[in-house]
């Protein structure tokens, strides 16, 4: 019904212009009939006077008119006002703490006939904080399509080599924070809204209570006072509830914003050096909406944009600022959307891209960059082998990673890299439950690295998670622990060994002491909910607790 409507007022209004230009010839037509019929000489005159002023004034009204109808059909958008409020968003006052989520944005993607401006952003003690935003959008405007975006830091273990990104195997510590990205999108339809510019929208965000790492939900206020969850969509029909007349404006505003995009990059690839640099920066942004601006233009400008995302891999281009991981992350995006619409970008710019993300820990985007690049990667070298191992281990890609890591292990490497590769081997034996070739694996890495840190403590754990060889795995973590102290993995594995030796007191005090210091680590807190239940267990029958002895 309200295509047929708005279809109606676009033929009702092209109808008039048209009955207006026919009226203004016909009395041009009349003007000229008089001449031609006037026989006195006075009379000539004076008609054909009138004929010059009516000729004149139609092809000014008809241009005047044809440039109003233009601009009103294709250009004016009479826009509102529409507020709004996000409730429960995470932006943890303290970022380098153990927190899991370091920020969380909320913008609308960039369409040519939405403005959005923030208003405020007011954080809590608790890292919560109230956003409130206003869109200045077109009055026949039904839709919004919002992006969310969450960058995350969690605690992982570190299995790189000292080539790979300028770790010691033999450090005291196998913790490293990695950086993720997690974005997501949804639509609000302001007709099902019943929008007015009286109120605002109000939206509440609720974490994922199992895994505050994962995208929570989103809720939606309504008018009656109760509450809707907004879904998460991966793609959303922008034709869908559109009148015709919005379908052209958002035509010609896309046409507009690729032909101004062809100023940014030529047809070669090419570009101006202090254009590229502002948009270095704004890729690099802290804001979301400029990021998503920055991104939707190097997707619009298709494979033309390829040059500049190599160059700046390449380190061609520099700016004084700018976060880089949130810059990889949206080449990343941006090359993957433009290779959606038919474009390729080449194997060895997808390997760029791989390394440039697995160094900045965003070891999911760098695995599938990875496996875009088959014809550099047929050319690789051990370090890259490495990488890719890595990449697809942190990512659980176990079955990938193990052939690549024997493939490493193979090669033509220094012994502390080739233990670097059996030790990681290890863990991913261990994990899937093949604990005899874990500890194989695990006790050659130790042979390879004798006295590392890392390994001991490595070869410890699986011997407490297997239950065998305890004495044994307690010299190990003690030796581990004289070269770090106060490791909070090193002290979580002597906890586990406490445990399985029966010592439950003096394990439940380290295991719960490492896992305040490693709070997003998923094995510590299994390790601290098993102890503790033990010990619930004791309590609730009453049995004496053993104690160091």
């Amino acid at each position: 019904m309200e295509v047929m409507k708005d279809l109606t007022a676009l033929i009702a209004a092209h109808g008039i212009y048209a009955l207006s230009v026919i009226f203004i010839f016909y009395q041009q037509r009349r003007a000229y009939q008089n001449l031609r019929d006037a026989s006195v000489g006075h009379d000539r005159e004076y008609f054909r006077r009138v004929h010059v002023s009516v000729i004149a004034a139609t092809y000014i009204l008809v241009f005047l008119s044809t440039g109003v109808w233009f601009y009103a059909t294709f250009m004016y958008q009479p826009v509102r006002l529409i507020k709004g409020e996000v409730n429960g968003l995470a932006k943890p006052i303290d970022a380098v703490d153990a927190q899991a989520i370091i920020k969380q944005q909320l913008a609308p993607e960039r369409v040519g006939d939405v403005d959005f401006y923030p208003v405020d952003d007011v954080p809590s003690l608790t890292g919560e904080y109230r956003f409130r935003w206003v869109l200045l959008a077109r009055e026949n405007l039904r839709q919004i399509a919002f992006r969310f975006v969450q960058e995350s830091a969690t605690q992982a273990e570190v299995h790189l080599g000292p080539e790979l990104a300028g770790n010691d195997p033999s450090g005291p510590s196998n913790r490293t924070r990695k950086r993720s990205y997690l974005e997501k999108r949804f639509v609000l339809d302001l007709d099902a809204l019943h929008y007015s510019p009286t109120r605002a929208i109000y939206l509440t965000y609720k974490p994922d209570q199992s895994d505050p790492s994962r995208v929570g939900s989103l809720w939606l206020s309504n008018q009656d006072g109760s509450i809707a969850e907004v879904k998460w969509i991966d793609s959303v029909d922008r034709n869908q509830s559109k009148s015709l007349a919005a379908h052209l404006l958002t035509t010609l505003a896309t046409t507009v914003f690729a032909a101004a995009n062809a100023s940014v990059f030529n047809a070669d690839g090419s570009y101006s050096a202090e254009v590229a640099r502002g948009l270095l920066l704004q890729l690099g942004s802290g804001e979301l909406r400029t990021r998503l601006n920055a991104r939707q233009l190097l997707v619009q400008s298709g494979s033309s944009a390829f040059r500049f995302i190599v160059d700046v891999l390449d380190r061609k281009i520099v700016a004084s600022s700018g976060d880089w991981a949130l810059l990889l992350d949206n080449l990343s995006k941006a090359v993957d959307d433009i290779e959606l619409r038919g474009a390729k970008f080449s194997s060895d710019g997808h390997f760029k891209l791989a390394v440039a993300l697995y160094n900045v820990s965003d070891y999911r985007s760098a695995a599938l960059h990875f496996d875009k690049a088959p014809e550099t990667m047929a050319r690789r070298e051990p370090p890259q082998v490495a990488m890719r191992a890595h990449a697809y281990l942190e990512t659980e890609r176990f079955a990938e990673a193990v052939s690549l890591l024997n493939e490493y292990v193979d090669a033509d490497v220094p012994s502390k890299d080739r233990a670097w590769a059996r030790n990681a081997l290890g863990w991913i034996y261990a994990r899937t439950g093949r604990w005899e070739e874990a500890v194989k694996e695990k006790r050659e890495a130790l042979r390879l690295a004798p006295g590392s840190a890392q390994y001991l403590n490595g070869l410890a754990y699986t011997y407490a998670k297997q239950g065998t060889n305890l004495s044994e795995a307690l010299m190990m973590i003690d030796r581990a622990l004289r070269a770090s102290p106060d490791d909070p993995a090193f002290l979580e594995t002597r906890g586990y060994i406490l445990f399985r030796m029966g010592r439950l007191d003096e394990a439940l005090d380290l295991i719960r002491k490492a896992s305040l210091k490693l709070p997003d680590d998923v094995e510590t807190q299994e390790d601290l909910k098993e102890v503790e239940a033990a010990a619930a267990r004791l309590a609730k029958r009453g049995a004496p607790r053993a104690s160091k002895s």
